[in-house]
């Protein structure tokens, strides 16, 4: 990312999904072991990771990532019919090739990832 001169600040590495989902709704996408993951603030400023950074998963076969993608949309709106209990990410994925990407639509990342996400 830095390379295409886009900011990546305090990234993380090795974290699973259960980084921003604790609800036991999201077990199922939980369960699914991924190859590598990477999270990062959009921002260089400091700030609170919910809204400012994105995650991305990568897992052993397109059809392993899809088996998540499926499962956190349809947990995510389950999860929206109950009320949170404090600050709350909702799954907000895309899917490309063997990667799972939250929070990154919309944003310049999305090109660097879809080229290497395959």
């Amino acid at each position: 990312m830095i390379a295409h001169n886009l900011p990546v600040g305090s990234p993380q590495y090795g974290e699973p999904l259960s980084y921003f989902y604790t609800d036991p709704v999201y077990n199922d996408a939980l369960s699914i072991p991924f190859q590598s993951s990477t999270i990062w603030q959009t921002t260089l400023y400091p700030g609170d990771c919910y809204e400012t950074c994105i995650a991305l998963w990568v897992y052993v076969s397109r059809t392993k990532a899809t088996t998540v993608y499926d499962e956190l949309t349809v947990d995510a709106e389950q999860a929206m019919q109950t009320p949170p209990q404090g600050p709350t990410r909702y799954p907000d994925v895309s899917l490309y090739g063997r990667c799972v990407v939250d929070q990154g639509k919309d944003t310049p990342y999305m090109a660097v990832i879809k080229q290497y996400c395959v």
